[in-house]
Parts: C-alpha cells; structure tokens; sequence
C-alpha cells in the first residue's frame, strides 16, 4: 500500500486501529521510527488487548532507544 492511500484511509477512519497500525508498520518498515511511534500508541489506545500493536510499540521504542 502507498502512502498517499495509509493517510487517505487515516483521514477517513481516525478511530480505526488497524489502519493507524499499517501506516506505523509502513513507516517502521522505512526505519521512520519517531513516526511511526505515535500511530503504533493510537493503534494500541483504540485496541488496548491487541498484544501485537504491544509488541510493535515496544520494539519501536527500543529503535528509538527509548
């Protein structure tokens, strides 16, 4: 998926964890971590039991040494 369609889904569905956990995946994937660190906290805020938006933050935090 393209950026320009992540941040179309993100305008049109802002309360969907899903989508704000694809476009941090998409950022980590690009080594954009401080970026995508905040989708991956709004992911896991909408879906708090998700353990892989969980793990996916935490490993986000450690590549910002965080």
């Amino acid at each position: 998926m393209t950026e320009e369609r992540l941040r179309e889904a993100l305008r049109k569905n802002p309360d969907n964890a899903e989508v704000h956990a694809a476009y941090a995946a998409w950022l980590v994937q690009r080594e954009l971590y401080a970026q995508a660190a905040p989708h991956f906290e709004s992911a896991l805020r909408l879906d708090p039991d998700n353990v892989p938006y969980c793990n996916n933050l935490g490993t986000t935090y450690l590549r910002l040494n965080q």
